[in-house]
């Protein structure tokens, strides 16, 4: 990886680590938080406007694909991050009304999910081959994981000092940062001109590719299993840090800021693994890892427990992020990669959205502790019973 930190490999990280911290410090306090600490709205309330969030998520996630693999990753980061900057300076105008709250969550879903699969899609334009892969993408989730660090630290501060609002108007400012480091970038390998003709109607194109591969198809879905549970985070976590651990709203972003150690430690653990790792099998292990670390999190009424747990948690997905990156892009054509990372953040929404459906409403009868950890074990036991089959997609790909 050392030969790609000339100027265009540094702005890339630079820009990696500026849309990051921006993003990391509005999307814990500024959503949840926002919605329960400012707006006071209750669980039903606050699981429609997670769902309105997780809805421009989706909405993205085609036209984001069908996009890069027409422009190029370099161009489309450009125009999206200045997109993104509009709609958090947009929030101002939110103040407590709930339905304009609504439309801003699914803006900002929307506004987030595009460049994140732009970063997504731009290891094989600088690198070819596992090893080279390997190391891009941890350097790029490297930069990421830093950011994820600093920025719900920052974002806590913020809120705390300035008011929730401010967490957006840095967003904001990052994202048109962002968008002047990735105007330096450069795109090593390019793919032929013809190959970039890409309309909208091949919008499913990178589904239906992803689904016709074994490999990518069990990649996919391995790497997706884990937000089955995050998607019960999203809806109820906020609760949890009100009603059980009686802690202010700056503690959600402590606590994800501990997590982010635990990623940027994983994510350096990630590229020193050796070749023979880089699997679906360990892939697994990583996501029973993630499930286990959810129920020390959520499992107790202690504070101690929620901040190891969150370290713990970091670890896992420090490694499980850029090794699923790497193992889809390795079996991806170039020309394609931006729809099929597409595809791979469509199914991650889908997991994240099934909790949504019943999520609030379980934790009346089982209550929001019961909820979290009942899906952290339910990540865990489908991760296992694919395990078999990891191997067999192993021996697969090595042959």
């Amino acid at each position: 990886m050392r030969e790609r930190f000339d100027t265009a490999g540094s702005a890339l990280l630079c820009g990696v680590f500026a849309n990051q911290l921006g993003v990391e410090s509005a999307a814990f306090i500024g959503l949840t938080g926002y919605a329960i600490y400012v707006l006071g709205v209750a669980a039903p309330l606050n699981t429609l406007i997670m769902g309105m969030y997780l809805c421009g998520q989706f909405l993205s996630v085609p036209i984001a694909g069908t996009l890069i693999d027409r422009w190029g990753p370099r161009r489309f980061m450009m125009v999206v991050l200045l997109l993104l900057a509009l709609i958090c300076f947009s929030a101002l105008l939110i103040d407590t009304r709930v339905a304009l709250f609504l439309v801003f969550a699914f803006c900002f879903g929307l506004a987030t999910t595009l460049p994140q699969t732009g970063m997504n899609s731009f290891g094989p334009y600088v690198a070819q081959g596992t090893e080279a892969l390997q190391q891009v993408n941890a350097a790029i989730l490297l930069f990421s994981f830093v950011a994820a660090v600093f920025g719900p630290a920052l974002g806590g501060a913020l809120a705390t000092y300035f008011g929730v609002p401010a967490v957006y108007v840095f967003c904001a400012v990052m994202a048109v940062v962002a968008s002047v480091f990735w105007f330096f970038t450069d795109e090593k390998y390019q793919v032929e001109a013809d190959a970039r003709d890409v309309e909208f109607h091949e919008l499913t194109r990178g589904l239906r590719m992803t689904l016709s591969n074994e490999p990518l198809r069990f990649y996919v879905l391995a790497g997706s299993l884990m937000w089955f549970a995050i998607g019960s985070v999203m809806v109820l976590e906020g609760y949890y840090f009100d009603e059980v651990l009686h802690l202010p709203v700056a503690w959600l972003g402590w606590s994800a800021a501990l997590g982010g150690v635990g990623t940027v430690l994983g994510s350096l653990l990630y590229a020193r693994l050796p070749r023979r790792l880089i699997t679906s099998r360990f892939l697994l292990v990583m996501v029973v890892a993630i499930g286990l670390s959810l129920c020390l999190i959520y499992g107790t009424h202690s504070v101690v427990a929620m901040m190891v747990g969150s370290f713990l948690f970091g670890l896992p997905f420090g490694i499980a992020e850029p090794l699923l990156r790497t193992l889809t892009h390795s079996v991806s054509p170039l020309a394609s990669v931006g729809r099929i990372q597409a595809a791979a953040r469509f199914a991650r929404i889908i997991f994240t959205m099934v909790p949504l459906l019943f999520a609030a409403w379980l934790s009346r009868y089982i209550g929001i502790q019961g909820v979290l950890v009942g899906s952290s074990l339910v990540v865990v036991a489908l991760s296992l019973i694919l395990f078999l089959e990891a191997r067999r997609i192993d021996r697969g790909v090595a042959e």
